[in-house]
């Protein structure tokens, strides 16, 4: 018995044009794929970015701080040494001190090298140091440093020892007491009230 066999022919360019096809679908299939990816770099350093101010808004305060460091340093050196009183009293006027200065009382006549003013249980004793260079004595004051008219007042590295320097044409006055008995403002008071009567150039 005899077999037939159909064949079906098929045209060439349909059979490509489908093969074609389904590469072509493929191919943009992978393009379109692909897209996210190549759009992922924006992504990334734009993510990047928020840990970058934060890196940079967080290295901020160091700098900040160190000027708030440098700024409060500032009021401690202006704290430092007073500038001493540039007032001159005149010469002469250690061997001519007065009986009084303001409501202290001198005594009648000197019996050392110094001379003692009291007010009630405050005592101050002026001295003279002739020739002496005031800018080296008054390296003495330390501590304490507050100005006056002709000088300066202050405590040495005896927190006790008050002193006041003041600078005469001839020499330099010193004034001294204990500051158990003669707080610091009433030397400094008495310094300035001597100025005032002694007179200055």
């Amino acid at each position: 018995m005899r077999r037939h066999v159909l064949v079906i022919a098929v045209p060439a360019a349909l059979f490509l044009s489908a093969c074609g096809g389904s590469e072509t679908g493929s191919v943009a299939s992978s393009s379109t794929a692909s897209t996210p990816a190549a759009t992922s770099g924006p992504s990334s350093s734009a993510a990047s970015s928020p840990s970058t101010a934060r890196s940079t808004a967080a290295s901020s305060p160091v700098a900040s701080s160190t000027i708030s460091s440098s700024a409060a340093s500032s009021p401690a050196g202006a704290a430092g040494a007073a500038s001493p009183g540039s007032a001159v009293i005149t010469a002469g006027a250690a061997t001519a001190l007065p009986a009084t200065v303001g409501a202290w009382a001198g005594p009648s006549s000197s019996t050392g090298p110094g001379t003692i003013y009291t007010q009630g249980n405050s005592t101050v004793i002026v001295s003279f140091l002739a020739g002496s260079s005031f800018n080296g004595v008054a390296a003495n004051v330390s501590e304490q440093q507050t100005s006056t008219a002709a000088g300066i007042c202050g405590s040495t590295s005896v927190a006790s020892n008050l002193t006041c320097y003041l600078r005469t044409a001839d020499g330099v006055l010193n004034l001294s007491a204990d500051a158990g008995d003669t707080p610091l403002p009433q030397l400094v008071n008495f310094a300035d009230e001597l100025t005032s009567t002694l007179g200055t150039t």
